[in-house]
């Protein structure tokens, strides 16, 4: 089990029903990305991080750790959109030249640089909001409501699974390379993990049939079934979450005029 699956069964926000959950966060990505505005974004994620933080009782800085991961793609990202290339130049904040290219940043590549990194920020709080409170049971819940072809839902409780099979086989190999002294010098680094690359390709697949073959021993008709909790909807949460998402939209009309 990862961390971020730790938080999730432990959050404080886990026997709010999944759909609630499911509905807050896309909904709000899904605002979040069709009106465009930075001033909406740059909400949408601190409330995000506060809904975090204070009502799932995640720490704020495994939050911020969190955050920092798909940070330098947000920033490498970004900077490719403001900086321009061409070969007249053109009203550049800021520019150089090479041959006959220049390379600089104008003011409209800046403002949208910046417009796509508030929003995909937000975009990015919002899937962690949902990640952080929502173990992956109940995601599955929710896809089964929503009426999602079973082959599709089986294949991702299968990757899900093997995703900590595969973490958990690659750390044991690891381990066990390092006690018998691999990874010494470029040479060896690149030697065990050759090794270790071909080994782990072995024992997944190898976990892979056993796991079928388990399935098999135990029923399995091509549909894996679990037992579901139940879930009652509250009509207050439901009634925050569209009058929070009408408070995104009214902002954002009463800031256009």
């Amino acid at each position: 089990m990862t961390h971020i699956d730790q938080y999730a069964y432990f959050s404080f926000l886990r026997d709010v029903h999944p759909g609630e959950k499911f509905i807050f966060a896309l909904l709000t990505m899904a605002l979040v990305l069709i009106l465009n505005s930075i001033v909406i974004s740059v909400f949408v994620a601190i409330i995000m991080a506060l809904m975090i933080i204070i009502a799932a009782r995640v720490n704020y800085k495994t939050f911020f750790r969190l955050m920092l991961l798909p940070m330098g793609f947000l920033i490498i990202g970004c900077a490719a959109v403001a900086v321009s290339i061409t070969i007249t130049p053109l009203n550049f904040l800021l520019s150089f030249k090479i041959g006959s290219l220049w390379i600089g940043v104008t003011n409209e590549t800046l403002l949208s640089s910046i417009n796509l990194f508030f929003r995909a920020n937000a975009a990015v709080t919002c899937m962690y909001f949902l990640a952080l409170t929502t173990p992956m049971t109940q995601i599955i819940y929710v896809l089964r409501k929503l009426m999602v072809p079973e082959i599709i839902i089986d294949l991702m409780v299968l990757i899900y699974n093997n995703i900590f099979v595969f973490f958990k086989t690659a750390n044991n190999i690891y381990i066990s390379q390092v006690s018998r002294c691999g990874y010494n010098g470029f040479m060896g680094k690149l030697k065990s993990l050759s090794y270790l690359c071909s080994n782990l390709f072995i024992k997944c697949i190898k976990n892979t049939d056993e796991t079928y073959n388990a399935l098999l021993s135990r029923g399995f008709n091509g549909q894996l079934r679990v037992i579901e909790e139940k879930y009652q909807p509250k009509k207050r949460n439901l009634a925050g979450i569209l009058a929070f998402d009408a408070v995104i939209v009214l902002t954002y009309f009463i800031g256009r005029f």
